[in-house]
């Protein structure tokens, strides 16, 4: 029992279904596209276009993560993040408490479990993001919806305004880049065969052997030497998408030691920090303001249900059309207008996608159709953060040296079936889970640590 006027978790009678389910399921999306980064390098991961000779299935897994996942499931995740915050500002406010103290404490002991996550697991960790943005909106939480709205309006637009700047020098680049190489072609090209004699001379029997080359031995050594290399640095994601760095890099999961990987894992860890921090950290942060926004102007109220299917229908209509677009952009238009304007698209476009899947989860949920379904994400979303965690912990099991080392061994398509295999079984565990335990494994460490006191955790012999 909580203690009267001190703060505690939501309990299960208060949680609202629908925000639960679509939380479930955005976990589903997460693992879609985050499958890509743990079974293979992060440089091609960068590259809009699909690899080439793609088998049909490789390639139809391609491109529906693109359309449906990508960018799609953790603005939707982050805007459920919004609403959770404002569901605690409610109740801090009806008990006659400020969530300050709690929150802050909160998103510290998130931020630890985000550094141990990308330190020592996996480096594509969003919980430590979530820690650093909600901070934004605890500082922001008692405005009105309307403020809060529009402080994420205003969010967004720095957003789009950062996405052209890095597009448009992106553009410029990739011209740049394309100029150089041009008249580097035509110079070594051969001239009347002459460069193709000289070459045959110099592989004569007579000619005197070519000296031995140190080559570094261990992946961080070849990726160090990237740096020192000037035309390894080159592209958008700089000594991430070089061959030498991406070779290395394979090397390291697929092999280990742990000393190698972290390296790798550290420095990406890093740049996609300093990534966040032009573009992805404003997009989170407008999604967590939108949400709290949502649930202080009662859209989840039975009076607002109208709004739902309006907004599943703009969002769908919307949100899809312009994913559609961005995945394939590529293949219609020139690179330097893919580079200029595709961050917007994405940027734009899937937050707006996002809100079509909460409000058709949240009717389908509302219908009462497909209630073991609905019933079934909504255990997986109560126990978002240890099945988010799980997910790293199995899949890097299954590519990294410590488990079955299929780094870069595995197709599209496979890392699909993989994720739709792990998936099924975490549904299958938080069902089960749950009917003896109020919270996930890590839920309870994290309200523990949170409220400085043990929470229950046991469920009462016949309780529902």
């Amino acid at each position: 029992m909580a203690i009267p006027g001190t703060l505690a978790p939501v309990p299960e009678s208060a949680r609202i279904n629908a925000i639960d389910a679509a939380r479930g399921f955005a976990l589903l999306g997460i693992f879609m596209v985050n499958v890509g980064m743990h079974g293979d390098v992060f440089g091609p991961f960068l590259d809009p276009n699909p690899p080439q000779g793609l088998s049909t299935p490789d390639l139809i897994s391609h491109y529906f993560v693109k359309v449906f996942c990508e960018g799609k499931f953790y603005p939707l995740f982050s805007l459920l993040f919004g609403v959770g915050l404002a569901i605690q500002w409610q109740r801090a406010r009806a008990g006659g408490r400020s969530l300050v103290g709690t929150g802050l404490r909160r998103l510290f002991i998130l931020a630890v479990f985000g550094l141990a996550h990308a330190l020592l697991l996996w480096y594509g960790d969003i919980l430590f993001i979530y820690s650093t943005t909600g901070m934004l909106l605890l500082l922001l939480i008692n405005c009105r919806a309307r403020t809060l709205a529009l402080a994420g309006a205003g969010m967004m637009a720095v957003c789009v305004a950062l996405g052209l700047l890095f597009g448009a020098m992106g553009a410029l680049q990739a011209d740049a880049l394309t100029a150089d190489r041009a008249p580097a072609m035509v110079e070594t090209s051969p001239a009347d065969g002459e460069s193709a004699a000289i070459a045959d001379e110099a592989l004569t029997p007579d000619s005197p052997p070519i000296p031995e080359t140190h080559e570094p031995r261990t992946p961080i050594e070849r990726a160090m030497a990237v740096f020192g290399d000037p035309t390894q640095m080159q592209g958008v994601g700089g000594p991430l998408t070089s061959p030498v760095w991406m070779d290395a890099e394979r090397e390291a999961y697929r092999d280990g030691p742990f000393k190698q990987a972290f390296f790798f894992r550290a420095v990406t860890f890093a740049s996609m920090l300093v990534f966040c921090a032009f573009g992805f950290w404003w997009n989170v942060a407008a999604m967590f303001l939108f949400g709290a926004a949502m649930l202080k102007a009662g859209l989840f109220e039975p009076r607002n249900h109208h709004w739902h299917k309006r907004l599943a229908i703009l969002g769908l209509g919307i949100g899809l059309p312009a994913s559609l677009l961005y995945a394939s952009l590529p293949t219609i238009a020139p690179m330097w207008f893919f580079l200029l304007f595709a961050n917007v698209l994405m940027m734009v476009g899937g937050p707006i996608l996002s809100l079509g899947y909460l409000c058709a989860i949240t009717l389908l949920v509302r219908s009462g159709a497909a209630r073991t379904v609905t019933d079934a994400l909504a255990k997986v979303g109560r126990m978002a953060l240890t099945n988010y965690l799980l997910q790293s912990l199995l899949a890097t099991g299954i590519f990294y040296w410590w488990g079955l080392g299929l780094f870069g061994e595995t197709t599209k398509s496979e890392r699909v079936g993989i994720v739709l295999g792990i998936y099924a079984a975490q549904v299958a565990f938080s069902v089960v889970w749950l009917r003896f335990f109020r919270f996930g494994p890590m839920e309870w460490v994290w309200r523990s640590l949170t409220y400085l006191r043990p929470q229950p955790m046991l469920r009462r012999a016949g309780a529902v």
